[in-house]
C-alpha cells in the first residue's frame, strides 16, 4: 500500500493554528524558555499558548478565550487558517494497524501532556520584568561641630556594620565650658562654708548645755534658800507670838495693878502699846513666811520672784537666745546641704552637656554595610554635615517592575516568591507597596527608575533576605506573583485534560 492510497485525515482548526506559528516564527522550534515566555505580552503569550495546544491536539477552549478577554483585550487572536474542502473519501482496504497506532498516539499525547503541564505552568507563571535586592538608605549626620577622627578600626565602603560599631569620633577642642567652672566655684564655695557654719552649731550647743546647768543650779539654790528663809522666818513668827502672849500678860497685870491702886495710868499704856507691838509684829513675821512660801513655789516651777531680777535668770534667758540661734544655724546648715546637693547635680548635668558638646560618637544605628563615606579623618564638620550612608541591611527588599496586566491584578499583602538570578532555593515574599509609574520612595540604595524595563513599580518584603549574614543589595534576580496566575491555569486546565 502506497502513502497516496492511504487514508488522508482532514486539516483542523488545531493544526492551521500550528501552520500559522510556524510561519509567524520562520519554522524555527516553538519551544521558549520560561524568561522569554514571562517577558511576552498578554497576545504573544495567548497565541503561544494556543500554539502549543495546537501541537498537542487540543482544540482551544471557551474558558482560555474567557481568559484571553479579561487579561489581554487589546491583543488580536491570532488568525485561524480555513482548512481546505476535504478530498473525496478514497476507498481502500481496511488496515489492521490502525487500532494500534491510535492507541500509540493516545499514549504518547497522555504522556506529553503529563510531562509537559509543569513547564507550562512555569510559562503560565506571572512573574516580574526585572528585580534588585534593595535596602533602604541611612544618612549619618554630625551632631556637633568639630574635628573628625576614624574609629577604632578603619571603615571603608562596603564593610560590614553591626549595631553600635563606632564609624567617627568627632572632638571638639573649642567648645565653652564656662558654665561647668562657674558652677563648680559655687559648689566649692558652699562645700567651704559648710565647716564654719557647723562649727558655730556645734558651739552654740555645748554654751547652751553650760547654760542650761547654770540655770538648773541656780533654780536649785534658790529653792533651797527659800526653804531656809522659811525656816527662819517660822522661828521669827514663833518669837513674835511669845512675845505677844507676854505684852498680853504684862497689860492685865498692869490693869489689876491700877484697879487696885497700885499702879498708874501710865504703865497701863506703856503696857498696853508694848502688847500691840508685839501683835502686830507676829502678823508682820506670818506675812513674810507667806511671803517666802510664794517665791518658793515659784521657785521650784522654775519660776524665780524678788526685786532684783525678772522671772528668769541671766543665764536661762541667754539659753532662751542660744536656743534660737541654734535652731537658726541648723537651719543654714541644712539650706546649705541642700545647695550643695543641688549644685553638685547642676555640675554633673553641665558636665554631661560639655561632654556631649566637646565629643560625640557616630555608631552604626543598625546591621547593615557602609554605602558610602562622605567626609575623611582629620577632616573638620559641621553640626548636621553628612558624614557617611550607611544600608539597612536588617530590612532588606527587593524592588520589582512589572508590565501594567501584571500591575493591575497585584494587591498589598498579596504573596509573592523571589527567585535569585545565580542560583538558589526560592524565598518567600509578601507584595508592601505598590507605586505604579509614581516616583518611589529616595532613600533606596538603588532607585528603581535605574531598571531599563518595566514602568509600574512594586516594593516586595522578603523576611528570607533580612535575616541572611551577608548584605546582598544588588543581586538581581525575578519576583514570581503566586496568586495572580492562577485565573489562566484555571482557564486552560479543561482544554489540558
Amino acid at each position: 500500500m502506497t502513502a497516496a492510497s492511504l487514508p488522508q485525515r482532514e486539516p483542523t482548526e488545531a493544526d492551521s493554528l500550528a501552520e500559522h506559528r510556524r510561519r509567524e516564527t520562520g519554522g524555527e522550534d516553538a519551544s521558549v524558555d520560561s524568561a522569554a515566555f514571562a517577558q511576552m505580552d498578554a497576545g504573544r503569550r495567548l497565541a503561544h499558548l494556543r500554539g502549543l495546544l495546537a501541537e498537542a491536539g487540543v482544540a482551544s477552549s471557551p474558558a482560555a478565550d474567557d481568559w484571553r478577554r479579561r487579561n489581554a483585550p487589546d491583543a488580536e487572536p491570532s488568525p485561524i487558517l480555513k482548512s481546505p474542502a476535504p478530498a473525496a473519501p478514497v476507498k481502500t482496504k481496511p488496515n489492521s494497524s490502525t487500532p494500534r497506532r491510535v492507541v500509540k498516539t493516545l499514549l504518547g499525547l497522555a504522556l506529553v501532556a503529563a510531562v509537559g503541564y509543569e513547564p507550562l505552568q512555569r510559562m503560565a507563571q506571572t512573574s516580574s520584568v526585572e528585580a534588585i535586592v534593595n535596602a533602604r538608605v541611612i544618612t549619618l549626620r554630625a551632631p556637633i561641630e568639630g574635628e573628625l577622627q576614624a574609629g577604632p578600626a578603619g571603615r571603608e565602603a562596603g564593610a560590614a556594620l553591626a549595631p553600635g560599631d563606632l564609624l567617627f569620633r568627632i572632638v571638639d577642642p573649642r567648645a565653652d565650658r564656662g558654665r561647668v567652672d562657674d558652677l563648680s566655684r559655687q559648689l566649692a564655695q558652699a562645700r567651704d562654708e559648710r565647716p564654719r557654719l557647723a562649727a558655730r552649731l556645734e558651739s552654740a550647743r555645748a554654751l547652751l548645755a553650760d547654760l542650761t546647768e547654770q540655770t538648773r543650779a541656780f533654780g536649785a539654790a534658790r529653792i533651797r534658800q527659800l526653804e531656809a528663809r522659811h525656816d527662819a522666818l517660822t522661828a521669827d513668827a514663833a518669837a513674835a507670838h511669845a512675845r505677844t502672849l507676854d505684852a498680853k500678860a504684862t497689860l492685865e497685870r498692869a490693869n489689876r495693878l491700877a484697879a487696885d491702886g497700885a499702879g498708874t495710868t501710865v504703865q497701863v499704856n506703856l503696857a498696853k502699846r508694848d502688847a500691840d507691838v508685839a501683835a502686830q509684829n507676829e502678823i508682820a513675821a506670818q506675812g513674810l513666811i507667806v511671803v517666802n512660801d510664794v517665791e518658793l513655789d515659784a521657785a521650784r516651777r522654775s519660776v524665780f520672784v524678788g526685786d532684783s531680777y525678772n522671772d528668769r535668770p541671766t543665764s536661762a534667758q541667754r539659753a532662751d537666745d542660744l536656743r534660737q540661734q541654734i535652731v537658726d544655724f541648723e537651719q543654714a546648715l541644712d539650706e546649705g546641704d541642700r545647695r550643695i546637693a543641688r549644685l553638685s547635680q547642676d555640675v554633673a548635668d553641665e558636665q554631661a552637656r560639655y561632654a556631649q558638646l566637646s565629643s560625640a560618637a557616630v555608631v552604626a544605628p543598625a546591621k547593615g554595610s557602609v554605602w558610602e563615606l562622605l567626609t575623611a579623618p582629620g577632616e573638620q564638620v559641621r553640626r548636621g554635615q553628612e558624614l557617611a550612608r550607611v544600608l539597612d541591611c536588617g530590612g532588606a527588599l527587593v524592588t520589582a517592575t512589572v508590565g501594567e496586566s501584571v500591575y493591575d491584578r497585584l494587591r498589598v499583602g498579596s504573596p509573592a516568591r523571589f527567585q535569585p538570578r545565580d542560583g538558589g532555593d526560592d524565598l518567600a515574599a509578601t507584595v508592601i507597596s505598590l507605586t505604579g509609574s509614581s516616583t518611589a520612595p529616595a532613600n533606596f540604595a538603588i532607585q528603581p527608575a535605574a531598571l531599563a524595563r518595566g514602568a509600574y513599580h512594586v516594593t516586595v518584603s522578603v523576611p528570607g533576605l533580612a535575616s541572611a549574614q551577608t548584605c546582598d543589595v544588588g543581586r538581581t534576580g525575578r519576583v514570581i506573583f503566586d496568586g495572580a496566575h492562577a485565573d489562566l491555569l484555571d482557564a486552560l486546565r479543561p482544554s489540558l485534560w
